[in-house]
């Protein structure tokens, strides 16, 4: 079946196909097998080229573009993907700059309220103990007639 679908395609007529067919079946003359022997040989080459050509080599072909359509179809979910990453960082980039400088801020913040704690542990630890005795209890110890 194969042989003579591989002759039809190479442009080998029927009859032709049969007389050859008797002719090795037959096997009356070494002569003749002589004479077939390369002819079949050329035939199964040629048979084997059509076969390449046209059955085996465009089904690898269909079967790279269909690969080539998936990786395409693939590439541009991925571009897609790509572009609203990119926008996603730009967002946290942003969120980055603002917290930055709130932490600036608080830090600045954190610094002034820690000098000024430190002034006041300053003047208290100067303070002697009737001054610290007037500053926590509010009462002083001059009496008002001396001073006036």
């Amino acid at each position: 079946m194969f042989v003579a679908i591989v002759c039809f395609c190479a442009g080998v007529s029927q009859t032709l196909i049969g007389e050859i067919f008797k002719q090795i079946i037959s096997n009356e003359t070494q002569g003749v097998m002589k004479f077939w022997k390369p002819f079949l040989l050329v035939l199964w080459i040629a048979g084997i080229i059509v076969l390449l050509i046209f059955y085996i080599i465009p089904q690898e072909e269909a079967l790279n573009n269909e690969t080539i359509q998936k990786l395409e179809k693939e590439n541009e979910l991925l571009t897609v993907k790509n572009v609203s990453l990119d926008e996603e960082i730009k967002k946290l980039k942003k969120q980055t700059d603002s917290l930055t400088g709130k932490i600036v801020l608080s830090h600045k913040m954190i610094q002034n309220l820690q000098n000024a704690l430190d002034e006041k542990i300053n003047t208290i630890d100067r303070m002697s103990a009737l001054d610290l005795y007037e500053y926590f209890s509010g009462f002083t110890a001059d009496s008002t007639r001396l001073k006036q």
